[in-house]
């Protein structure tokens, strides 16, 4: 049967925050067909060996062994290419990310669809209730953003696409410009674009868990301008129930 979603993980090194990740998705019966690839990017033999070992366990449906690290842009387009054409949806999801409640891509799969519903707070910088309606891609999670209209943009540590919209991340931009920029050009294209930050009750997210150790080295070939990027386009705010240091709450990852 063809895949639903096809969930996409980068890995380097870490083999204790991806273990973590794995065994989330693995633990639920989402209702979902879902396919699990992952690319590891350059890690140690070891660390290989471990991946291999959760793909046989089956919790990878397809591990790509790379030799190099290819980093967050490239990493993401090899796993792309790697997943079943004929899956309807890509989720680029972090290594660092663990799913607490089984209908998390339910949910997800409900915010794209239009079928979920919204609590828009004043809270919001957009508090209008959202227009009814499928959306091409939801981001869990956004940044906050005072040179972006709305002030908010999404985030490529869970990111859902339609299949339809993906465009390859630029490799000019090696850690993480190259997915903002490829969603602005999508969304310039015609598709829509929501952000939630209401996900604590469905999944965790380490911040910087998956690893930062290159970030000082990367060099970019272009420069980012995301005041240009995002001018003039719509990004709408789902679902802004905040709780209690909700953007920092945490699975045990010892």
């Amino acid at each position: 049967m063809n895949p639903t979603v096809s969930i996409v993980i980068l890995n380097h090194q870490h083999p204790e925050v991806i273990d973590v990740c794995l065994r989330s998705l693995d633990r639920f019966e989402t209702g979902v067909a879902y396919e699990v690839v992952v690319v590891d990017n350059g890690s140690e033999p070891a660390v290989v060996e471990e991946l291999r070992q959760h793909r046989d366990a089956g919790r990878i449906t397809t591990l790509v062994e790379n030799p190099v690290n290819s980093m967050f842009s490239e990493g993401n387009n090899i796993g792309v290419r790697h997943t079943n054409p004929e899956s309807e949806f890509i989720l680029l999801l972090n290594s660092d990310v663990a799913m607490i409640r089984e209908d998390w891509l339910t949910k997800l799969l409900g915010w794209m669809d239009g079928t979920t519903e919204y609590r828009p707070t004043v809270w919001a910088f957009n508090p209008t209730k959202p227009s009814p309606g499928p959306r091409d891609i939801v981001s869990a999670g956004w940044s906050h953003d005072i040179n972006v209209s709305g002030r908010v943009r999404p985030e490529g540590w869970c990111c859902l696409f339609r299949r339809t919209v993906w465009r390859d991340l630029s490799p000019d931009f090696p850690w993480h410009y190259g997915f903002e920029e490829a969603v602005t050009l999508s969304v310039r294209a015609g598709a829509r674009c929501g952000v939630l930050f209401n996900y604590a009750p469905f999944m965790v997210h380490r911040e910087g868990g998956s690893g930062k150790e290159h970030e000082a080295e990367i060099v970019m070939a272009r420069q980012p301008d995301l005041t240009a990027w995002f001018e003039g386009i719509e990004i709408e705010s789902l679902d802004f129930t905040l709780g209690d240091d909700e953007h920092d709450t945490y699975l045990d990852w010892s």
